[in-house]
């Protein structure tokens, strides 16, 4: 098992059981290229897309200070992230 937690949640999983891993095999069953990959959070739970995918990770400014630090960014609202993205395939 493998556990991630904060002040009011507790997580428990099957080993290798997380989001990164989930996030990976569906970009691989997909053929979805990793370098078209974003990832958000704000927890624990969180961290190993934020590993998998460092590059294009983005934690929550209020998300739990445990994660922040695994993101590459911080962002303080999704839809700024949403900006982010379209503008940048605008100048492609």
């Amino acid at each position: 098992m493998e556990s991630s937690w904060t002040v009011k949640v507790i997580e428990l999983t099957p080993r290798g059981c997380t989001k990164g891993n989930g996030v990976e095999k569906y970009c691989q069953i997909m053929n979805i290229d990793h370098n078209n990959v974003y990832v958000v959070g704000d927890s624990g739970n969180d961290i190993s897309m934020f590993e998998k995918f460092y590059e294009r990770s983005y934690c929550m400014r209020r998300g739990h200070p445990s994660a922040r630090k695994y993101a590459k960014h911080i962002i303080s609202r999704v839809y700024k992230l949403e900006k982010l993205i379209l503008k940048g395939a605008n100048h492609e």
